[in-house]
């Protein structure tokens, strides 16, 4: 693990084996971080674990996500709640947190799009609670399209489709400005998305 403050350049890393019992059998498949208490979340392929450590990578404990979660592929945290991808499952899922126990609140609504190949590859949240998710065709050959949701998951606000090799996407802050930065895979580039416009900017 490693954590990198950008704006004064301070870097830590840790081998995450000798921080916790992580299993040496399983990847770490996602990160997220949780401004209110600190702490940062790391989840593993195929495990329902999520590990917790503090800013300075010490680790706190362990949060074990519900058997709905088959495979945490991306994570997001708003307030007390821990939102969740689940792409191999086919679901995004939204978890209470309360100290050590992990409630399942809900699921998040479904794209209505063709077909029922669609899955969550990747989340954020901005400042006013909304959350984002990328939704991908499974088959990695078709669509994918970014649709924010309201802060309970239970309604779509906005419908963007996508460039289809996107794999990625955070929200970052600029000029008191909130944007949708949106990674693609093997091409390369950057979308650079202005809130609650569905038009983009590229950038290589």
């Amino acid at each position: 693990m490693c954590a990198f403050n950008v704006r004064n350049g301070w870097y830590n890393r840790r081998d995450i084996l000798k921080l916790c019992s992580w299993p040496e059998s399983v990847d770490v498949s996602c990160v997220a971080t949780d401004p209110v208490r600190n702490n940062i979340l790391v989840g593993g392929c195929d495990s329902k674990d999520v590990y917790v450590f503090t800013d300075e990578l010490k680790y706190c404990h362990t949060l074990t996500l519900s058997e709905l979660a088959k495979y945490p592929h991306d994570m997001a945290v708003i307030d007390d709640t821990l939102l969740v991808c689940d792409f191999y499952g086919g679901r995004a899922y939204v978890f209470s947190m309360d100290g050590l126990e992990v409630k399942y609140l809900q699921e998040f609504a479904k794209p209505l799009l063709d077909g029922d190949n669609w899955s969550p590859f990747s989340m954020c949240t901005d400042k006013n609670r909304f959350a984002y998710v990328l939704w991908r065709e499974r088959d990695w050959l078709g669509s994918a399209c970014v649709l924010r949701y309201s802060p309970d998951g239970r309604q779509i606000t906005t419908f963007t489709p996508v460039d289809n090799d996107a794999r990625y996407i955070t929200i970052t802050e600029a000029d008191q400005s909130q944007k949708l930065v949106i990674a693609t895979g093997s091409s390369g580039k950057l979308y650079i998305h202005k809130l609650g416009i569905p038009l983009c900017n590229e950038t290589k």
